[in-house]
Parts: C-alpha cells; sequence; structure tokens
C-alpha cells in the first residue's frame, strides 16, 4: 500500500499563539501524512513555543519580507 505524504508550509508574524496551534493540530490530525512543516518567521520581534519535533523545521527571515515573499522562502527550502 503506498501512503501519500504532504509538507506543511505556515508563515508567521507575531502570531505565536496561532502557529503552535495550527502545528499542533497538524500533529495531532496529520502526523501520519506529513513529510514536514515548515514555519518561516517573517523576523517576529517575540518567540513562540513551538514544539521539538523531527518533522518540524522553523527559519527566521532576517528582515520582515512580507508573505509571499515569506512563502517563496519556504518553498526553496
Amino acid at each position: 500500500e503506498h501512503t501519500m505524504r504532504v509538507g506543511a508550509l505556515l508563515t508567521n508574524y507575531e502570531t505565536w499563539d496561532y502557529t503552535t496551534r495550527a502545528v499542533k493540530e497538524l500533529l495531532r490530525w496529520s502526523e501520519q501524512s506529513l513529510s514536514r512543516i515548515v514555519i518561516i518567521d517573517d523576523a517576529s520581534t517575540t518567540h513562540g513555543s513551538i514544539p521539538s519535533h523531527p518533522l518540524i523545521q522553523v527559519y527566521r527571515n532576517p528582515r520582515n519580507l512580507g508573505y509571499a515573499a515569506s512563502v517563496n522562502v519556504g518553498i526553496k527550502l
């Protein structure tokens, strides 16, 4: 049996509470289907408490690039 796996890309700018909830729900409901979760932080001034997990990769932009550019950064990772 072949199981399809997908990646999730989340962008964040000063919304760590929402991002953390989204990650927890992705892991809760979709962990077996995920190949990875990429979080692009767009130079937030605060830091969130993303759970440590082998599927999660967090990248912090050195400056605020905006949504579209952050998505492009995530796609290239």
